[in-house]
């Protein structure tokens, strides 16, 4: 499946706008049309343009997407878990275990930090014999004789490296009654004092809903939506069965999902909005609604669109 970028937008909206220039002008020039005449073509130009450009998007909402015969679930989410950092993270690290039954393997952790590996080195097979933890004991540093422990939402551990994961999903980083250090410098003095480490490279990513500029420079900054592409890349993969394909995208759903809140409703009016503008014709009001709605929504419609093949 092809995503969109940014670069991709901008010359999507260029076109479209040249479109619509091109045909004012062309009524506005036109000394037969009456100034009615004019508004109507630009109008019908508008609606034919609009009617092209989201047509196959209208079919993929209302033929993929049934929710008679059920979508996938997102678990945590459905639960209301899905903005509770700790299960999330346990999930989250659980598909990120190639020696879980989840089917994917290593191909999870191979696609997620492929860049941060080819960024500090890390030999070719980095993701193999490895370990991963959820909440790992880092170690401690002292102040005023009390040790300050530091715990890693996720830690993936092999002999020549550490990559820390720090998950946020609603929170920023944590303060700590015995120190002045914010979370990240906390966590960079206790890894330089740990001896266990000090020999191995140290990857550290600081995982967030939105992008974070403001973070320590040892850090680097990934995205939920960073990672949900990277795991959409797998499930055109031959080699995985239809039950892993199903468990990644039940775990890219809740990534998507919990951190953001997205209502099951919004899908239902988006399904509705897509229906009404493919049987009853272009109405403006209802088709900036569906924009707006499927802005929102886009990693979800991408989600339960997607062909997993058998």
């Amino acid at each position: 499946m092809d995503f969109k970028n940014n670069s991709f937008d901008a010359n999507k909206n260029i076109d479209k706008f040249k479109n619509v220039i091109k045909s004012i002008k062309k009524a506005s020039t036109n000394k037969e049309y009456t100034i009615q005449n004019k508004i109507k073509k630009i109008k019908e130009s508008y609606i034919k343009n609009w009617e092209e450009e989201n047509q196959l998007i209208l079919n993929k909402i209302t033929k993929q997407i049934n929710f008679k015969s059920g979508i996938p679930l997102p678990v945590l989410s459905i639960c209301g878990k899905g903005t509770r950092e700790i299960r999330f993270t346990e999930y989250l690290s659980y598909f990120l275990n190639p020696k879980n039954s989840h089917g994917i393997s290593d191909k999870l952790l191979k696609s997620i930090f492929s860049q941060e590996a080819k960024k500090h080195n890390l030999r070719p097979d980095w993701n193999q014999e490895v370990e991963v933890f959820s909440e790992f004991n880092l170690g401690a540093i002292e102040k005023n004789n009390k040790k300050i422990y530091g715990y890693a939402d996720i830690v993936i551990l092999s002999d020549d490296f550490i990559m820390i994961i720090e998950h946020k999903i609603l929170s920023n980083e944590s303060d700590h009654p015995d120190s002045d250090l914010k979370q990240l410098e906390r966590y960079n003095q206790i890894l330089k004092n740990n001896k266990k480490f000090k020999d191995r490279k140290q990857i550290k990513v600081y995982l967030v809903p939105e992008v974070s500029n403001n973070i320590n420079n040892e850090w680097s900054s990934m995205t939920h939506q960073e990672l949900v592409n990277k795991g959409l890349e797998l499930i055109n993969d031959n080699t995985l069965s239809v039950t892993a394909k199903e468990n990644l995208i039940r775990l890219l759903m809740d990534l998507a999902i919990g951190p953001y809140e997205i209502l099951e409703s919004n899908l239902t009016k988006l399904f509705n909005l897509a229906c009404d503008l493919q049987n009853n014709g272009f109405k403006l009001n209802k088709a900036l609604k569906f924009e707006n709605l499927l802005e929102e929504n886009e990693l979800i419609i991408d989600l339960l669109t997607i062909r997993k093949g058998e």
